[in-house]
């Protein structure tokens, strides 16, 4: 593993919260304050882990701060809570989905600090936090958001087909070659060798 210490402890805090699901509660309880990103994407890890036995912890760790919304990887910085969402839905009953659907739906990812923006970054913000959302909803099953989230849902999604991107980053690697042999450089005069980057 690329981070065979962090993957230790998600195997440890996965294992606690299946195989001893009070014990890991009790850590839970211990550790949710911490506003490191590692600890609360191993927490809910954990969750994700115990999500058919405890719905309600983990209904109450995504609802209780925001942060946690945007819980992931730098290549898919909402991966953890995507994928704790879609496995806690299916369990919740009425009043508890509305409430995640909520929690989602008050979801402010850029924040008030946008106001003072010229109108062109507002619109562009506006967009992007759409966006961002849908890709919070969709990890819904749509037969648990409410007739008028699922209306909204689908006309956004036309909107945005990429939605599943969104959060997404991708490395892209490739090979730059020189114009130039080695040879070639050798011979050049200083300024020939500067035009290729000009």
């Amino acid at each position: 593993a690329l981070y065979p210490v962090a993957a230790a402890m998600d195997t440890a805090i996965s294992g606690l919260a299946r195989g001893s699901p009070q014990a890991f509660l009790d850590f839970l309880e211990h550790e949710r304050g911490h506003d490191y990103l590692i600890v609360q994407r191993l927490l809910c890890r954990g969750l994700l882990a115990a999500a058919q036995t405890h719905v309600s912890a983990g209904l109450r760790f995504l609802r209780e701060d925001p942060r946690r919304l945007v819980l992931g990887s730098y290549d898919d910085e909402y991966a953890d809570t995507c994928a704790l969402i879609s496995a806690l839905a299916p369990q919740l009953d009425e009043r508890q989905a509305e409430a995640l659907e909520a929690a989602v739906l008050e979801w402010d990812r850029y924040g008030p600090g946008g106001a003072g923006l010229p109108a062109e970054a507002r619109f562009q913000a506006s967009k992007w936090e759409r966006r961002h959302r849908l890709r919070l909803l969709a990890a819904f099953p749509l037969d648990r958001l409410s007739a008028r989230t699922r209306g909204l849902v689908v006309a956004e999604m036309t909107v945005f087909p990429d939605h599943g991107e969104a959060g997404v980053h991708r490395i892209q690697t490739g090979w730059v070659r020189s114009p130039m042999s080695a040879q070639q450089m050798g011979r050049a005069r200083d300024e020939d060798i500067l035009n290729l980057f000009a």
